[in-house]
């Protein structure tokens, strides 16, 4: 993330990555960067300052099961290599009860075997996400509209 923020920053800027394992950026490739171990209490800084990035995003099958964590990182892999960031805030639920998830997971089939993925895993794995025997853990979706005034 950080590397993706520096990549957009006013050319004057920089990217402050707070986290407290700094291994992934123990060597910025950019400049711009400042790298510090240290914890972020968002209360205290003014909102202004800082994009908060809490966490990348989470979806869990319970009980777990390795094919599905292993779709689930090629589909965040396929995500991220389209620019896309998915931050979410999250909600239980029994499977086969995010629907709109496991059409975006099949869209993304084609990238996610590119990247690697094995197409009977993710079979397997929407099979899974589908059985309301299993819990998943699924982002929140907001949907917002606006239109022009006249």
């Amino acid at each position: 993330m950080a590397r993706i923020l520096a990549e957009r920053v006013d050319p004057s800027g920089s990217v402050l990555a707070v986290d407290l394992d700094t291994t992934l950026l123990e060597r910025p490739a950019d400049e711009r960067i400042e790298v510090s171990s240290a914890t972020v209490d968002v209360r205290s800084r003014p909102p202004s300052k800082f994009l908060v990035h809490l966490p990348f995003t989470v979806v869990t099958l319970s009980p777990t099961n390795p094919i599905w964590e292993r779709t689930w990182s090629a589909f965040l892999d396929a995500i991220v290599a389209g620019d896309w960031d998915p931050q979410y805030d999250t909600r239980t639920a029994p499977g086969g009860s995010a629907p709109l998830l496991a059409m975006t997971i099949e869209r993304m089939r084609a990238q996610m075997i590119t990247l690697g993925a094995d197409p009977g895993e993710i079979d397997e794995a929407q099979r899974l996400f589908a059985d309301p025997v299993n819990t998943i853990t699924v982002p929140t979706v907001c949907a917002a509209r606006g239109r022009r005034p006249r």
